[in-house]
């Protein structure tokens, strides 16, 4: 990965927080650089990051003033998003390990639907047995 990527992830973050108030005071160029560690210019000549600044510093004053209650809620919503998008890439790589182990069980000669369907039977009694509970 290139010194370029890294702070560009870097700033991505850093503008994430801003959008969702985890960072306070005004967004500036000279914060950002001094953050992310390059200079004014660099991220003033990186069009993707300038109109996300842009984007970011129009709509931070509009939730401030219309309906504090609204503000409130957009948050909670993007903050939804980010943590369904690192659900989705657990969830991913879950599958991908349940294809390894069935991989090697067939290498083993065993048969995967069989096994995972004996521990998947013990899994959904244990469910059963929550949800009853509750």
């Amino acid at each position: 990965m290139s010194a370029y990527e890294d702070w560009r992830k870097h700033a991505s973050v850093v503008l994430d927080e801003f959008e969702l108030g985890v960072r306070k005071g005004r967004l500036t160029l000279t914060e950002i650089s001094q953050i992310v560690g390059v200079a004014r210019q660099t991220i003033w000549r990186d069009k993707s990051i300038m109109q996300r600044i842009d984007n970011i510093r129009n709509i931070q004053p509009s939730i401030k003033h219309k309906n504090p209650g609204r503000a409130d809620l957009i948050m909670r919503f993007r903050l939804l998003e980010i943590e369904n998008k690192q659900l989705e890439v657990e969830n991913g790589i879950l599958v991908q390990n349940i294809m390894i182990i069935c991989r090697r069980l067939i290498d083993l000669g065993l048969d995967p639907y069989s096994i995972i369907s004996q521990n998947l039977k013990e899994i959904d009694n244990v469910r059963r047995e929550y949800l009853s509970e509750n």
